[in-house]
């Protein structure tokens, strides 16, 4: 003998249940330049620093060397100053690169499909029309 379960018992999973479909995405994110414009910032104000922290030590080490002699106490000094010119350099570069990344990154983003025959955001349709003697301007809510 064979048992059939009635049509209304046959699915258990009420159709509530089923998992509701994800709306497909229009455009893209901003996240990925707006990290490269803040990678961008942090390189460039270490830079800066840097750059700038390096330049004064420098001015002070030569204004105690004369004619291209410096005294040996300056050898410390003199390393740090060029570290941080280092540092600097390298920092601005990042900085440079990170910057042309975030713009790129802007430049290529998806944009959102455009409204379908002159329809924007709320409903709104626009239309405007020219003719002999005429020229007409509309909005549709």
């Amino acid at each position: 003998m064979l048992l059939l379960a009635p049509a209304a018992y046959a699915d258990p999973t009420p159709e509530s249940a089923a998992p509701a479909a994800t709306p497909a995405r229009e455009g893209g994110s901003y996240v990925a330049a707006g990290v490269a414009f803040g990678l961008a910032g942090a390189a460039l104000g270490v830079g800066a620093v840097t750059g700038g922290i390096s330049l004064s030590d420098a001015g002070t080490i030569e204004s105690s060397c004369h004619a291209g002699l410096c005294p040996a106490s300056q050898r410390g000094p003199a390393s740090t100053a060029k570290t941080l010119g280092d540092v600097s350099t390298a920092s601005l570069i990042v900085g440079g690169a990170a910057a042309i990344t975030g713009v790129v990154l802007l430049v290529v983003l998806p944009r959102p499909a455009a409204p379908k025959s002159g329809a924007m955001a709320g409903g709104v349709t626009w239309t405007a029309g020219i003719g002999p003697g005429r020229l007409t301007f509309g909005a549709r809510f």
